[in-house]
């Protein structure tokens, strides 16, 4: 319709990040709620386990690639999914890891001494 304005639609880049922001800030506050107990996962060895396996994932992409259409195209498949899971990787971890520093210190001060009165 001619001369209406429409409402501004919001960019698809922006609303994956919000939402992996989001999932983040989930999967901080669930790590540290009780990172203490001894048989949970530190947050340390989740993201090495993680890294271990997109490390493995990207190697077989990456080795796919090179074998269906050779080289050229598996440096430049592997150099753009290197970038994207960097992206991805620090858009999950920085602000999970935030999250769990935050509530790891919150918690530390809402800790009673055992001082008599």
């Amino acid at each position: 319709m001619p001369g209406s304005v429409s409402a501004p639609r919001a960019h698809p880049s922006r609303l994956v990040g919000g939402l992996v922001g989001t999932a983040a800030v989930l999967a901080g506050r669930l790590l540290s709620g009780d990172a203490d107990r001894s048989d949970r996962h530190q947050p340390r060895d989740v993201l090495r386990s993680v890294s271990a396996l997109t490390t493995g994932i990207f190697a077989v992409l990456v080795t796919l690639a090179f074998v269906q259409s050779g080289l050229d195209v598996a440096r430049t498949f592997s150099s753009r999914l290197s970038v994207a899971l960097t992206i991805l990787v620090a858009s999950i971890t920085v602000p999970g890891w935030m999250v769990h520093l935050l509530f790891r210190q919150s918690r530390s001060l809402r800790v009673p001494t055992d001082a008599e009165p």
